[in-house]
């Protein structure tokens, strides 16, 4: 009659440890949701600091900036998603940098629509004009002498690869079928 007892006991301990188990996994969640916010948090605190150091500078591209900037606000907003389940610290620092970047943004967006204003011709699409000025950051001639170089770069680059796989093909040894060697 003792051997009956004891099975309840077994069946008890079983469910309470798989209701520690379960507990343990929900907590072991909350600690990764929270070091991911905080990776992103991270990175994106580092591209903020950049922006802001590099809008500092005159001759900074201000639309570069704000291209910046924007993904460092996307960054910080999917830090924030299901801020319930972040740490305060976490959720008080991602917020506190989420005020920072979008003041920054907002700044810089006026920026580039008030140079936008100013000069017509950067609503063009254009983009080799200096979002500062609005001059041509090239001339005709630079841009001639930059297009001439990347084709002599890629017939460069095209020979190069060709002469890598004929010199493979001839150290293999494999070849047994004479002319009808395929290239690749």
């Amino acid at each position: 009659m003792t051997s009956q007892p004891q099975p309840r006991r077994t069946r008890a301990v079983r469910i309470v440890l798989g209701v520690c188990t379960v507990a343990l996994l929900a907590c072991a969640g909350l600690a990764g949701w929270n070091l991911r916010a905080a990776g992103l948090y991270n990175q994106a605190t580092a591209t903020l600091t950049a922006t802001l150091r590099d809008a500092a500078a005159a001759d900074s591209d201000i639309k570069q900036l704000l291209a910046q900037q924007q993904q460092t606000d996307a960054q910080l907003a999917e830090a924030q998603q299901a801020s319930m389940l972040l740490l305060p610290s976490v959720r008080a620092a991602i917020a506190h940098n989420s005020q920072v970047s979008g003041a920054l943004t907002e700044r810089l967006q006026q920026q580039v629509d008030a140079t936008t204003q100013s000069t017509p011709q950067a609503t063009t699409g254009d983009s080799t004009t200096n979002s500062q000025g609005g001059e041509p950051a090239l001339t005709d001639e630079q841009r001639e002498q930059i297009e001439q170089m990347l084709r002599n770069n890629e017939q460069t680059q095209e020979s190069q690869d060709q002469a890598v796989q004929h010199d493979g093909e001839r150290h293999s040894g494999t070849d047994t079928s004479g002319g009808d060697a395929k290239p690749w």
